[in-house]
Formats: C-alpha cells, sequence, structure tokens
C-alpha cells in the first residue's frame, strides 16, 4: 500500500478554495491505486477551508491530532479501520478549471413539502460533485434569509460512490444552527450515506 497522498487540485471556476467533492474524488481515487476496491464504511470531514495542494500520511486513530487538521478521513475495509491526515503543504494551486454548475441546477428538482432536491442528469459531474451542488442548492432554497456562504464539512458513506448513477436524492435530515446541517443522500433508491454543510457568516 502507498504510504502518502499528494493532491494535484485545480481551483474551479472563479473559486479560490478546494472543494470537498474534489478532495473526495481525490482522495477515493488514491485509495483505489492502493487496492482498496471498496469499504464497508468511509467518513471524510473538512476541517478547515483548503487553499493550497494537500499531503497526506496513513496514522493510527491515536496520531490523529485535534487541532490544525485540514482533512481527516477514516474507513472500514476488510474489517479493517484505517485513517489518513491531510494537511495543507503550502504549495500554491495554479491551475484553473471551468465548472459549468448550472448544468447540475438546471436539472434539479426540489420538492417543499418534504425538504429534498434530486436530479437524474449527470453531465459529466462525478458523484459528489452532484450530491454536493444538491446539498448546497437545497440549502439556499430552505434557508434564503441565513446569509454567508455554504461550506462542505463532512461526508459519510457506507461504500465507495458509483461512477454510474440514475437518480441521486438529498433529503435535510437536521439543522444545527447552521453551524452544521445533515442531509440523507440516495443512490437510485438506497441510502447511500449522509452529507454534512456548515454555515460561514
Amino acid at each position: 500500500m502507498k504510504s502518502d497522498f499528494h493532491s494535484r487540485f485545480a481551483f474551479k471556476g472563479e473559486r479560490d478554495y478546494v472543494q470537498g467533492p474534489d478532495i473526495h474524488d481525490a482522495v477515493t481515487a488514491f485509495l483505489r491505486e492502493c487496492g482498496v476496491e471498496n469499504v464497508e464504511r468511509f467518513d471524510l470531514a473538512v476541517h478547515k477551508v483548503i487553499r493550497t495542494q494537500l499531503s497526506g500520511i496513513f496514522v493510527e486513530k491515536t496520531e490523529m491530532p485535534v487541532e490544525n487538521l485540514g482533512v481527516g478521513v477514516g474507513y472500514h475495509s476488510g474489517g479493517t479501520e484505517h485513517h489518513l491526515l491531510l494537511t495543507e503543504n503550502g504549495e500554491a494551486i495554479t491551475g484553473r478549471v471551468p465548472y459549468r454548475e448550472e448544468l447540475l441546477v438546471q436539472a434539479m428538482s426540489f420538492d417543499a413539502a418534504t425538504q429534498a432536491i434530486r436530479c437524474s442528469s449527470k453531465s459529466g459531474f462525478s458523484a459528489m460533485e452532484t450530491i454536493t451542488s444538491l446539498n448546497k442548492r437545497l440549502m439556499q432554497l430552505l434557508f434564503p434569509d441565513s446569509g454567508g456562504k455554504w461550506f462542505f464539512a463532512r461526508v459519510q458513506l457506507k461504500r465507495f460512490l458509483p461512477a454510474d448513477f440514475g437518480e441521486i436524492e438529498v433529503i435535510l435530515k437536521g439543522n444545527l444552527n447552521f453551524q452544521l446541517t445533515r442531509s440523507l443522500i440516495k443512490i437510485d433508491d438506497a441510502d447511500a450515506g449522509f452529507i454534512f454543510f456548515s454555515l460561514v457568516r
């Protein structure tokens, strides 16, 4: 198994930070390169706004710091728990790529009564990009006067997300005074996990 992780992120659109789904997709691709075909549980938490490249190492759970943590990843594979610690390494992100999120937004269907939003059009986006965009739009529609900016905080999944999928639905399940919201992820009508957002004012 590889011992370290080094990101090669590019900023999306006009953003000056790395999106949560880009971190998720890079980490899961890295784990697959390490020989991890699938997981029984996957947990990725972003503890700060990431503005430079990331480096990461596998650590024991007791070695995970409580302060200055960039991104923490935990997963179960083959009945064993593993942890990956990612921190900003100071390397500037120099690349920038277009990101037409409006294509996803146009394909979304919102249900205020059930506090749910869904999308069945991939339009070249990954599952995690779709989930994150859905949840951001859901927060904007449910809480239009909240102010501030919504950030990806955490995702907890039952297994790796599929490359191919039909409909993805995101349903709000909890809101801790905007410090943390919790939404259920459903992929093709099956529960896939939860995504958490935080509002920064």
